[in-house]
This record gives C-alpha cells, sequence and structure tokens, in this order.
C-alpha cells in the first residue's frame, strides 16, 4: 500500500483506502481506486512489486491495449518503473470498475433475468472475440474476472494469465466460455435460462464468436444489468414464473444426474480435438468447440450391463434444446374388467410388443418426444393384465438402480395411476448428446395422482431409455 500512495503522491492523485485489493501471497499486486489531478474520474490504480534483476511481465497489458475493445478492462496510462524499498515496481492505470464483478453481482441478487444473462454473454463473448483477433487468448472467465464498468458494460479483467493465440487456447476459451454461460444460466429466474444456453451451445457450434451473439439475439433481446441490490420480486415470467429455488433445484437435479451419468466422460474427447487442432491447425474455426464434442460422446459413459458396441456407438449431433413439448391427447386403453381378470398368453405377447414400439418410438432425436413415447410405454406395462417385468425391457435402461424399482412396482395398487403422464406437459432441462434430463408436469385434471418428475434419458443404439426419476 505504501508503494501506491507513493505512487499516487507523485503524480497528484488521491486514493481510496477502503477500495484497496490486494493480491498474491506474499502480496504482490495492490489495486485501488485513484482519482483528482488530471485523471477524468475514477481510475484504477494497479500496482506490482517484482524482484530486482526479474523482467516486468508485460503480456496483460499488451492485450488490453491490442484487442481495443470496450469488453476488456483497458490501459489508460502505463506509469514509468519504479523502485521502492529496493524493489521494482510496476504500476499501471486501468479502467475503474464502478460496479464491481459478476460474483458480486450474484452474491447480492441470488439470480438474473434472462435478457441481463444474455447481456453478460454477449459482453464475455465480445471480449474474447476481440482478443482473439488481436492475436491473443487465454483471459480467465470466472464471477471475479469479469467486471462491470462505470457504464454497466461488462468486460474481462483477468489477463494475468494470456499468451499469444494458439488452436489450443482458442480450445480452451470456448470450454470456459460454455463452462461460464452454465453457471449463469442455471441463475436465471426467468425460464429462459436453458433456452439461452441452448443458442450459447448452438452458436458455437458454428465456431465463430459472432456467431454465438447472433444464435443469442435471436432467443433473448438484452437489458441493462440491474447492478443494484435487487430481490427480483418484479420478474415476470416469459412462459411462466419460475422461482430462483426452482433454479437452485435444477441446479441440484444436473449434478445428480452428471453423478449418474459417472463424471465427465467428454474430457478425453477434448485432448482428442486437441490433438486434431495441433495437426490440422486450419480446423480451428469449425472445430475449436470441444463442449459440442463432449456433449456429442456423453454415450461413451455406457450403463453398467451395456454392450462394449452400444457403449462406443457416437451419438448423433444433439439437437437445439430447451423447448417446451405441447401436451397432446394420448389415449391410453383401459382394460375392462372382463379383459383384464385373466389375459390369454395372446393378449400378454401383444402387450410387449405394444410396450416395445412405444419404446421404440423414443428413437427420435427429440429427447423430450422421446420422453413422452417411454412413460406413454412405461404406463402400458404397468395397465397390462397381469402384469410382466418384461414389458419394461424396451423402457429401462438395463443396469440402472430404476430398473429393481418399476419392476418391484409393477402390479401394485394404484402403481399405474402414478405413472399416467397423458397429456403432461414435458420440457427440457439440459442435454448432454446422448443423455437428456427432461422435466415432467402432470395435468391435474386428467391425472391427480401423478406427481411432478424429472426424468434422466440415456440414448443407446435402440432408442433413448430411462434410467433414472427424480421426484
Amino acid at each position: 500500500m505504501r508503494a501506491a500512495r507513493t505512487i499516487a503522491a507523485a503524480e497528484g492523485w488521491e486514493v481510496d483506502a477502503p477500495t484497496c485489493q490486494v493480491r498474491g501471497e506474499p502480496p504482490h499486486e495492490i489495486r485501488v481506486a485513484a482519482s483528482g489531478g488530471r485523471l477524468p474520474g475514477r481510475r484504477l490504480l494497479r500496482v506490482r512489486e517484482r524482484a530486482p534483476g526479474v523482467a516486468a511481465d508485460s503480456a496483460d497489458i499488451d492485450a488490453r491495449v491490442a484487442a481495443v475493445s470496450e469488453h476488456v478492462v483497458g490501459v489508460v496510462a502505463q506509469l514509468p518503473d519504479r523502485r521502492v524499498r529496493g524493489r521494482e515496481v510496476d504500476a499501471v492505470l486501468l479502467d475503474f470498475p464502478e460496479h464491481g464483478d459478476l460474483d458480486g453481482l450474484l452474491a447480492r441478487r441470488g439470480g438474473v433475468r434472462s435478457g441481463e444473462a444474455a447481456t453478460i454473454l454477449l459482453g464475455v463473448a465480445a471480449g474474447l472475440a476481440a482478443l482473439h483477433s488481436s492475436g491473443w487468448a487465454g483471459p480467465g472467465l470466472t464471477g471475479s474476472g469479469i467486471v462491470f464498468l462505470g457504464d454497466g458494460c461488462p468486460a474481462l479483467d483477468a489477463l494475468d494469465d494470456v499468451g499469444p493465440w494458439t488452436a489450443d487456447a482458442a480450445v480452451t476459451d470456448a470450454e470456459r466460455f460454455y463452462a461460464l454461460a452454465r453457471t449463469i444460466c442455471l441463475k436465471v429466474v426467468d425460464g429462459f435460462g436453458m433456452r439461452l444456453l441452448a443458442a450459447v451451445e448452438a452458436g458455437l457450434r458454428r465456431g465463430r464468436w459472432p456467431a454465438v451473439a447472433d444464435s443469442v439475439l435471436r432467443v433473448v433481446a438484452p437489458e441493462s444489468v440491474g447492478l443494484e441490490p435487487s430481490t427480483l420480486d418484479d420478474v415476470e415470467p416469459v412462459e411462466r414464473r419460475i422461482s430462483s429455488s426452482r433454479v437452485g433445484r435444477a441446479a441440484v437435479l444436473v449434478s445428480r444426474a452428471m453423478d449418474l451419468l459417472d463424471g465427465r466422460p467428454g474430457r478425453a474427447l477434448g485432448e482428442r480435438i486437441r490433438t486434431t487442432l495441433r495437426r490440422r491447425p486450419a480446423l480451428v474455426a469449425a472445430a475449436a468447440v470441444p463442449v459440442v464434442a463432449a456433449l456429442a460422446f456423453v454415450a461413451l459413459s455406457p450403463a453398467p450391463g451395456s454392450s462394449p458396441h452400444t457403449a462406443a456407438t457416437p451419438m448423433p449431433t444433439p439437437s437445439p434444446f430447451g423447448r417446451t413439448a405441447t401436451p397432446t391427447a394420448t389415449a391410453t386403453p383401459t382394460p375392462t374388467p372382463s379383459s383384464s381378470a385373466v389375459a390369454p398368453a395372446a393378449a400378454v405377447a401383444e402387450a410387449a410388443v405394444g410396450a416395445g414400439e412405444a419404446a421404440g418410438g423414443s428413437a427420435t432425436e427429440d429427447p423430450v418426444d422421446a420422453a413422452r413415447a417411454v412413460l406413454d410405454a412405461r404406463h402400458s406395462c404397468f395397465t397390462a393384465r397381469p402384469a410382466f417385468s418384461d414389458c419394461l425391457t424396451g423402457v429401462l435402461d438395463e443396469g440402472s438402480p430404476v430398473v429393481a424399482e418399476e419392476t418391484a412396482a409393477l402390479g401394485a395398487e394404484g402403481a399405474a395411476a402414478k405413472r399416467d403422464f397423458s397429456g403432461a406437459t414435458l420440457s427440457l432441462v439440459e442435454r448432454w448428446g446422448g443423455a437428456a434430463l427432461v422435466s415432467a408436469a402432470p395435468d391435474s385434471t386428467r391425472t391427480p395422482k401423478s406427481e411432478p418428475a424429472s426424468l434422466l434419458l440415456v440414448r443407446i443404439e435402440a432408442g433413448w431409455r430411462l434410467r433414472a426419476v427424480y421426484p
């Protein structure tokens, strides 16, 4: 702090001690608000100490200057090197983050509107595009590294680890951006979080940052970020009101689903993409999106008991997710007392074939449509008389815990009514290539005994199968 005060005094500035930030262990960087003198408003004075003889690392300064973007915290002035108390001191004036960082925003408010989330993501994408086009890559895309300047504009500030643009660095930036988008979209409170994330994914598939912006703008209109504390009580739903607690529940379900899918099955694929890009750098424009490929290969994490051939079958590219299915009337045959008392072998066989054909309809690309087919097929198994476990073979994922649960419930009183999702509203929470988490909201007027549930579906060679059910 003494070095910062010394430099400020020499320049005729005043420093605001309460806003001082000390970084490093031991402290090697101090950030403090400076004002007065000839400064036009407040600026951030960053002071770094280094041992004598150690060359200064100016990569982050060079990147800030080269980017020339309002979405990258810029350099106001670079001050001459000084020697303070036997140590070399580098000082630079940066744009001041008047409204703090993204971590602070989310901590104060707990969530954001979809338009605000779009504004943040568009700003980050623009900052990355500016860095990449100027030959730099590798900024930190964390909540503390994304700040809001005086006009509320989101900007990248964590540039300590930037380096020259390479194919590997472009891949890493795409991965980090998708991870950031996922974190932000799970904080969206108006029901459009997953659609916004789907738009980000669709843009990343095209391998260009402007494509990400175009994709986002087609889904959500940006709005000014509310940088003051807010309870978000005035949020109006786009489709229906969704509270932050529900967003939290979605995050928990996604986490549980990923646990059931054995963590991060796409990690090895990232290395494969990096190897490809090293051999053929020209492909980076189309292939620098590892997250999409990782999603497409999530099926490489097979369920226990699935065959090696099935597990190794690559899944088709996932369709854009986030849409809500329109409930359709499904006529479910209700067995009459006379027909259900004793079913002949032919009827049993017919029921098995019918369930298999219904589950076969789950071969569709759309996991929401597949979920409806799977639910209908499961319900037909529970209404068949007598109930038999083989009927569920084409519905449930072999080896998953749900097999034992559903088999045990076959024939139980009220089990069929609880599994009747005729006319239910289904919507996609999240998709990972060959796996999807689908929310099911029953029609209480038609199926009063059914409860809302979240369904984890996995796709095998024969189609989609139910792997887990979360209440």
